[in-house]
């Protein structure tokens, strides 16, 4: 059974690579990244409109930065493995990964938050029997805990982390408690070392923002910054999309037509061999005859 919020691992985005023809590497993001590891800039947030890529994104951080005994050989072929120490970071951390559309569409917010902290815990012991703690406990304790059993620092990944501001079906009131988890969650918790986050509108475009007071870098589609690059699908990723794939269009029917022209080959291969065979027959058969 994979883990559904705590090291879940690479199993998304080799999933994602695997079953999409049109991928698009973009692993160097994890280079920027990694630059602001525990310093003052990791705290990222990135907002744009759907299907830009974001939850690709998402999937790609959670299968670098999970803890897993294994080899991590998902980015042994990417373009991030042409840089130097790339693999410096690579599953270093435990990775906590929270879809806020799974945990609280159609949920009030004491059931998602009470779903988040069970369902951190539960994948904790599924690695970990021995590990003590209960979902009535605060976030930030349940983090120390686990920061404790294992030494090993986190790394927060949020998807879709304004859905609730952007619910008409929460009121202020809901809203406030979800801001008050997450900065209880983010703020001035030293044993996560990296947080980025995925969302449609910027932190600034809501009015709730002051109860999340957190320094974070934001991107947007009117903003991208340095981040530019890897927000969609750029001009020089099309035409590499399209040398790749019309090369392999070209290979499939060139191998197509050879194929047809063997048949064809082979055919006319059987029918000479057949018409040989039926005029040697013709000959026989008319000398038989002649013997009467």
């Amino acid at each position: 059974m994979e883990n559904i919020i705590f090291n879940p691992g690479d199993y998304d985005y080799k999933n994602f690579i695997k079953n999409n023809e049109y991928f698009v590497d973009k692993t160097n993001l994890i280079m920027e990244l990694n630059k602001r590891i525990n310093s003052n800039m990791k705290f990222f947030c990135v907002t744009t409109p759907r299907n830009f890529g974001k939850t690709v994104i998402v999937n790609m951080l959670v299968a670098y930065y999970s803890f897993f005994e294994s080899k991590i050989n998902v980015f042994d072929d990417k373009k991030i493995s042409k840089n130097k120490d790339w693999d410096k970071h690579l599953g270093k951390y435990n990775v906590i990964k929270l879809d806020m559309e799974k945990n609280f569409f159609n949920n009030n917010i004491k059931d998602g938050i009470e779903n988040i902290k069970k369902t951190i815990i539960d994948d904790v012991k599924m690695n970990d029997k021995h590990f003590e703690c209960n979902k009535e406990e605060d976030i930030d304790v349940i983090i120390e805990k686990i920061y404790r059993r294992t030494q090993r620092k986190i790394v927060l990944i949020i998807d879709d982390w304004d859905l609730v501001l952007r619910d008409t079906s929460y009121d202020e009131n809901s809203r406030t408690k979800y801001l008050k988890f997450l900065s209880l969650l983010i703020k001035d918790n030293e044993n996560i070392v990296l947080t980025y986050m995925t969302g449609i509108l910027p932190i600034q475009n809501y009015e709730q923002n002051y109860y999340f007071d957190i320094k974070f870098t934001d991107f947007s589609m009117i903003s991208p910054g340095w981040m530019a690059e890897y927000i969609g699908i750029n001009n020089d990723e099309v035409i590499e999309l399209c040398q790749i794939h019309l090369t392999k269009k070209m290979f499939k029917l060139s191998n197509k037509k050879q194929r047809l022209n063997n048949g064809s080959i082979n055919k006319i291969d059987k029918n000479r061999k057949f018409g040989e065979e039926l005029l040697h027959k013709n000959k026989n058969e008319k000398v038989d005859g002649d013997k009467f």
